[in-house]
């Protein structure tokens, strides 16, 4: 017979977190497997491309595994009347919490085993990981006839650590301190598991390991595999043309909402509304539709030189909430070429509409 004993807090938390990596056709896949380890339950969940294991703090008595319904163990545990959780497991498995008993049956099948992470790993501070993932993920692709490669987040590291993300007419790029040879692409799902899990088990640094096709997130006592994106990831920011490039500095908060009303007045083109940006003395915003009619507004702007450009919208807009400072600065080139934002360790480019 194997027994563990679990505080509420303790369990709830840890169900919670691997239970969103189940999925899956098999039954198994949709479970939580708990297994004996001396003075701790190792709980994991996977759906094979991405797995969730964690180290649950238990007293723990004989040797055993089984594996129960994610969602189902999950509710019962953050509903217990009782701080103190009980699992015991002989053939079926008794769930004690206070006065309340159930008896639960283990899903039947072999678990699959978590993937083997390698022998070096690379030790990143948690803030950039959280930064560079919420810096770029807005730029990756959503495309799924696109190469997958381009489908997730860069992270490479030499003499920086860089995270990049694109999706051919965004390029989103965060820049850190760092070294080392790490050259991965994290598939963009795997990405909010991985901030998940250094948010619910916070650490000032997380490791990283990869082995075979498989990068290993630690923080904390919880680890995230995901399988890794394969192909090189194309050098994007070698065929973009930046020469004569001039900045604008304009309000953050001004400069989205006057592009946001304009596009509602766009013609809607694939899911698309373009704008114009005319930049001199300050940068007025412009559109245009059959239906509704024309929209021009103005913001004040602070610019070095001039430039008329179409842009389309929700592209700006994706970049502007991502800039944390009031003011942002803007780089213009011409109509035919990129304009990009930057601020601190970020920069973000985005390709005009390009008139025929």
């Amino acid at each position: 017979m194997t027994r563990f004993t679990f505080t509420k807090d303790d369990l709830a938390k840890a169900l919670k977190t691997v239970s969103r990596a189940t999925g899956g056709n098999h039954p198994v896949l949709q479970g939580v497997h708990f297994k004996a380890r001396e003075g701790f339950a190792a709980v994991q969940a996977t759906d094979l491309d991405t797995g969730i294991y964690i180290e649950v703090p238990a007293e723990v008595e004989g040797e055993g595994e089984f594996v129960l319904p994610a969602k189902e163990i999950t509710s019962l545990v953050e509903k217990s009347p009782s701080d103190e959780i009980i699992l015991e497991y002989d053939r079926q498995v008794t769930l004690t919490m206070g006065v309340s008993e159930y008896k639960l049956n283990a899903i039947d099948g072999e678990f699959p085993q978590f993937p083997q992470a390698g022998e070096q790993g690379h030790r990143i501070r948690t803030e950039y990981v959280e930064e560079g993932f919420r810096r770029t993920l807005f730029a990756v692709s959503k495309d799924e006839h696109v190469i997958p490669v381009i489908q997730g987040i860069l992270v490479a590291t030499d003499d920086r650590m860089t995270f990049m993300g694109t999706d051919g007419f965004t390029v989103a790029e965060c820049i850190f301190p760092g070294d080392g040879d790490l050259d991965v692409v994290v598939p963009r799902e795997a990405v909010p598991e991985i901030l998940n899990v250094m948010k619910q088990y916070p650490s000032e640094y997380v490791k990283w390991w990869t082995g075979g096709n498989h990068l290993h997130v630690t923080s904390g006592p919880a680890v995230l595999s995901t399988v890794l994106l394969e192909g090189n990831y194309p050098d994007v920011l070698s065929m973009l043309t930046l020469d004569g490039a001039f900045s604008c500095r304009a309000d953050r908060q001004e400069l989205l909402s006057a592009i946001e009303r304009a596009a509602v007045v766009s013609e809607e083109n694939r899911g698309f509304r373009p704008v114009t940006l005319e930049v001199g003395e300050d940068i007025t915003i412009k559109s245009s539709s059959a239906e509704m009619g024309q929209a021009r507004d103005v913001v004040g702007a602070e610019c070095g030189g001039e430039a008329s450009v179409k842009m389309q919208a929700a592209f700006l807009l994706n970049a502007l909430k991502h800039v944390a400072a009031d003011e942002v600065e803007i780089n213009f080139t011409d109509s035919q070429n990129p304009m990009f934002l930057r601020e601190d360790n970020w920069t973000c480019y985005i390709l005009p509409m390009r008139e025929r």
